[in-house]
């Protein structure tokens, strides 16, 4: 590491107060990891000037939100001295520093905006702002948008090309809100008024854009509803003393609790009920970020950057007070609403709005930014140690709808995400080129010129154009996701993943042709794999009694259920879009006899003559083999009218789905995990499915396992969960409890460890 050359970044604020804007400044530079040296420029206020003094970062002071020649001559001066390789600036007045020092440095510049503010301007005001900018961009390498709505927005307004323009998401440490805690003296004065009264908070500057004087009027319209509440106001600035006199004027002195600009924030976070931003304008606030994360329900304006980030919390009309009261009173009076909004924010956050992943995909920017000459000197990526290189057959990345596609599209971006030691290779057939490419929506495979949907060609292509292209990317080690590798020599170790082996238990469930390809196969890549990696220990014990394999050659690795699957309270818009019924039976899978589908049909038709015919039964999924026998079961009895085939369901589409379900019934013959099964449950459906093969490892206690072929089993099975509403709360308690042992996080955490195991092996 000592000979590699660091990257000197310069990062510029005219703010380093209390605020969203220099708080994401700080948790940038202080991020990065240790291939870059960071530089700030930005005024002597607190917190964060001396925050950066403290972790040894050199500081160039600027004046307070103003421009100085002097400063600005003195920083050209700086930046010189210091071999500055990339300068970042954050908000307004630091981007017309950032862009003129880059023009006469010659030193590449990206400018994050931080919100787009310009109404209270004057109509030729605005002009000379806009003008400004749109000059100011030809200077500016990359601009960082920091929402969805702010990129639309700067692009609508021609401030910036589009060719320019990169989204990068807000985000917070979460870990440490988690562990925050709160000064003694305040945490006792909330507990004493906390008692009587629901808290409600708002963190802002006080300004006009924050909207606390309208949030001030909201609060004497909710006094009209309710009287047991407090409004906490954390922050300060310049519209204070305006601020308390229209707290005078409402008579909300009782109401209304002023605790200043706090360094104890996220715990203060932790006490409240309910949060509230009556916010003019933002960009994407982190104190929301904070509160969703602390698992607060928000109620928010109808601004855009708020609608990108209150997905499933309350939105009000911006500066309307009275809608903003009744949306908190709505909160107030509902704790269930309170609750499920609660849990869907914090699981929003930690999946799309984490300080790593804003991080992680900033750092990316700045290296796309550095000549290759540069690059070779700053990074270990390309300097004197290699990275170990792993491929990996994503040939089933895009098949989300079948259980080897979500397997392989979920590990890919798993790993990826954990692991920073290595580079990897993503194949997939029909496309130009093989390397992963990953920003802030993830990850891009090379684009698609072929659409290989055929078995046939498919297999050519992984026998013979795959270890072409592997051996041309000089791979260290490969991973086969599906049950065949490819045969062809090699000299790297390969593992392979095994989903079941249906095709041996069940020969007469596949057409001869596929089966005899699929066994072969899958028994010489067994043998040839260094390493087998198992959905379950079902499928491990498969391997061993049919193929012979040493089971210390077998690891078994559970799937996950992604964070979308959860509880989701509003389904009924869903519902009557796509005409599902208001009491339902569902099943997901495809359309084959070893999905038991008929043994299925054959008990739901003896549940509705037990008096449940209120009741309909979804069936989900595409046409596989043998489907006909199915469509003919349906039509020989009397329960054609009850039973709905909507085929393929969309994939972003099935946690509704499942949350449209009374209950979720999978009598599979046979899995090598069962998904279907594990997301209902993350869903808090219950769940009933049978008791052979892995289903058993998956369910443990939380669901009803039954004898898949045993009709009256399963329909008595139904009839009692569908009958007792308390074995019902039961099952779906215990399944949410059940599902949080299943995260690909986990899944890529072990695959890693068989990586570095195989690895090591292989250098021995």
């Amino acid at each position: 590491m000592d000979e590699c050359k660091k990257i000197k970044i310069l990062f510029i604020s005219l703010r380093s107060d209390y605020g969203g804007g220099p708080t994401h400044m700080y948790d940038l530079v202080t991020g990065l990891n240790s291939y870059f040296e960071k530089y700030v420029a930005c005024p002597i206020q607190k917190p964060f000037y001396n925050m950066y003094e403290k972790n040894n970062i050199k500081v160039f002071p600027l004046p307070v939100r103003t421009l100085s020649l002097v400063s600005f001559v003195e920083l050209v001066r700086f930046t010189k001295r210091n071999y500055i390789d990339i300068i970042h600036s954050h908000g307004k007045g630091a981007g017309i520093y950032s862009r003129l020092l880059g023009f006469l440095t010659k030193t590449p510049v990206v400018h994050t905006f931080h919100g787009i503010h310009y109404e209270k301007y004057s109509y030729w005001k605005q002009k000379l702002y806009f003008i400004t900018e749109r000059g100011l961009s030809k200077l500016t390498k990359y601009v960082i948008n920091v929402s969805d709505s702010e990129n639309a927005e700067g692009l609508q307004l021609k401030l910036f090309p589009k060719s320019k323009a990169r989204i990068i998401f807000n985000g917070i440490d979460i870990e440490t809100i988690c562990k925050s805690s709160i000064d003694m003296k305040l945490q006792d004065l909330i507990n004493s008024i906390k008692k009587d009264n629901i808290l409600i908070c708002t963190v802002a500057r006080f300004d006009y854009v924050k909207g606390i004087d309208v949030a001030i009027k909201a609060m004497k319209c909710l006094k009209e509803y309710h009287k047991n509440f407090k409004y906490i106001l954390i922050g300060d600035g310049e519209l204070k003393d305006e601020i308390v006199k229209e707290i005078n004027n409402c008579h909300l002195n009782n109401q209304i609790l002023l605790v200043g600009f706090r360094d104890d924030v996220p715990g203060i976070l932790k006490m409240m009920d309910i949060y509230l931003s009556a916010s003019r304008g933002e960009s994407m606030s982190l104190t929301l970020l904070e509160a969703m994360s602390s698992g607060l329900p928000v109620v928010a304006t109808n601004i855009p950057g708020n609608r990108d980030l209150i997905k499933k919390g309350l939105l009000a009309r911006s500066e309307d007070s009275l809608d903003i009261a009744r949306k908190i009173s709505m909160l107030i009076r509902n704790p269930k609403l309170r609750s499920n909004l609660s849990e869907e924010g914090k699981i929003d956050v930690k999946e799309s709005y984490t300080l790593e992943k804003m991080i992680r995909n900033t750092e990316n920017l700045y290296y796309k930014l550095l000549t290759p000459k540069k690059l070779s000197r700053s990074t270990p990526n390309l300097g004197k140690a290699r990275r170990i290189r792993v491929g990996i057959n994503a040939s089933k990345y895009f098949d989300v709808n079948t259980g080897v596609g979500r397997y392989t599209s979920n590990l890919c971006k798993s790993i990826i995400k954990t692991d920073g030691r290595s580079n990897y290779y993503l194949y997939a057939p029909g496309r130009i080129d093989n390397a992963v490419g990953i920003d802030g929506t993830g990850i891009h495979l090379g684009k698609q010129v072929i659409n290989i949907q055929n078995n046939t060609l498919r297999i050519l292509w992984e026998q013979i154009a795959l270890p072409i292209y592997s051996r041309k990317d000089r791979l260290d080690l490969f991973h086969y996701t599906d049950h065949a590798l490819s045969l062809l020599q090699r000299t790297h170790p390969i593992i392979i993943t095994v989903h079941d082996i249906a095709y041996v238990r069940f020969p007469n469930l596949l057409n001869r042709s596929r089966r005899i390809y699929k066994k072969n196969i899958l028994r010489m890549s067994i043998r040839k794999a260094d390493i087998i990696v198992a959905d379950s220990y079902s499928t491990k014990r498969d391997i061993v009694e049919f193929f012979g394999i040493k089971e210390g050659k077998i690891k078994v690795v559970y799937l996950g259920a992604e964070s979308r699957f959860r509880p989701i309270t509003n389904v009924e818009e869903y519902r009557l879009k796509n005409n599902l019924p208001s009491k339902m039976i569902l099943n997901i899978g495809t359309l084959e006899p070893r999905k038991n589908i008929v043994t299925l049909i054959r008990a739901f038709s003896k549940l509705r003559e037990r008096g449940f015919e209120g009741y309909s039964l979804v069936i989900a999924g595409e046409k596989g083999w043998l489907y006909k026998q199915i469509f003919k079961e349906i039509r020989s009895g009397d329960v054609e009218q009850a039973i709905i085939l909507p085929g393929i369901v969309r994939d972003e589409d099935l946690p509704m789905l499942y949350n449209c379900a009374d209950i979720f019934v999978y009598p599979s013959l046979y899995e090598g995990f069962g998904l279907p099964p594990l997301e209902a449950m993350a869903c808090g459906i219950p769940v009933i499915t049978s008791n052979t093969s892995s289903l058993p490892e998956v369910i443990g206690n939380a669901g009803i396992m039954v004898n898949p072929t045993d009709v009256n089993s399963l329909c008595e099975a139904m009839r009692k969960v569908l009958r007792d509403k308390e074995m019902q709360h039961q099952m779906r308690s215990r399944g949410l409890e059940r599902s949080k042992m299943f995260s690909w996080e986990k899944v890529a955490k072990e695959i890693l460890e068989i990586y570095d195991e195989v690895l090591a092996k292989n250098n021995n």
